[in-house]
């Protein structure tokens, strides 16, 4: 018979808020309210990334680039670390995200293997371009990438890049001559790679697609607080949470990255 193991998770409520005045609104050239309309969409997808990216980087199955623990990491990410996390991920049974995807006709394309999916901040490109065997989402023989951040793959993983999935800064060992990053020039920049398998984690919001409740009070309403009308707010709130559903089927790989002088 099937089974079922409840998880339970806590909804934390988050929220985005602009203000603006009567003056700007009604003065100034340019539409002030619809950028930060704009703005808030942009800023409740951010907050919504960070706080997976805050419940992913806190997973229990941990990997080091030439260390024990994220103060001795001294190297960067290479093919045989890869490895190692294939086929611990494999071993504990973590299904596969990435489809298999065939190569094409066309000259130059390549087939890629169905893979999991490698979360990881944007200036680990170099490290992910340089390991062997990387196949650019540019020759995919099927341009399928699972999303437009995605740079390529390497066997069984394809990376996709952000900006946002910051580094823990001066967090690695001393420098030395790794020629890894440093942003003070004195410890090694620590960047979490995170490697998810199929169902490894889950996200809930209250409501479901409901979830987001914006906000719009042009400015000209008078009440008590304003009694001139000067103040308008644009901004948005939603209640979520993220979570591991399985820590063998998520990998945290701390690395640095080269420093490119």
């Amino acid at each position: 018979t099937m089974s079922y193991t409840d998880v339970t998770a806590t909804l934390e409520q988050y929220g985005v808020l602009y203000a603006v005045t009567d003056k700007t609104f009604d003065l100034y050239e340019d539409d002030v309210a619809a950028d930060m309309k704009k703005q808030v969409g942009e800023s409740v997808g951010l907050i919504r990334e960070m706080i997976c990216y805050g419940a992913l980087k806190a997973g229990t199955n941990k990997y080091w680039a030439g260390g024990s623990s994220t103060d001795t990491v001294d190297e960067s990410l290479s093919l045989n670390l890869v490895r190692r996390v294939t086929r611990d991920l494999k071993k504990a049974h973590a299904g596969m995200i990435g489809k298999m995807l065939a190569s094409s006709p066309n000259f130059g394309t390549s087939a890629v293997e169905k893979a999991y999916i490698v979360f990881c901040h944007t200036d680990m490109e170099p490290a992910i371009r340089d390991l062997e065997g990387f196949v650019h989402v540019a020759d995919y023989g099927q341009r399928t990438p699972i999303s437009e951040n995605e740079i390529g793959s390497v066997e069984s993983f394809r990376f996709v890049t952000s900006p946002e999935l910051a580094p823990y800064i001066d967090s690695g060992a001393a420098i030395g001559t790794t020629g890894l990053a440093s942003t003070n020039g004195v410890k090694i920049d620590v960047y979490p790679v995170i490697i998810a398998g199929e169902e490894a984690w889950g996200q809930v919001s209250l409501r479901g697609v409901n979830a987001i409740n914006p906000t719009w009070i042009p400015p000209g309403q008078k009440d008590k607080s304003d009694p001139l009308g000067q103040r308008g707010y644009v901004g948005a709130s939603f209640y979520m949470d993220a979570l591991i559903l399985n820590q063998g089927w998520v990998a945290v790989v701390e690395v640095g990255t080269p420093d490119l002088l």
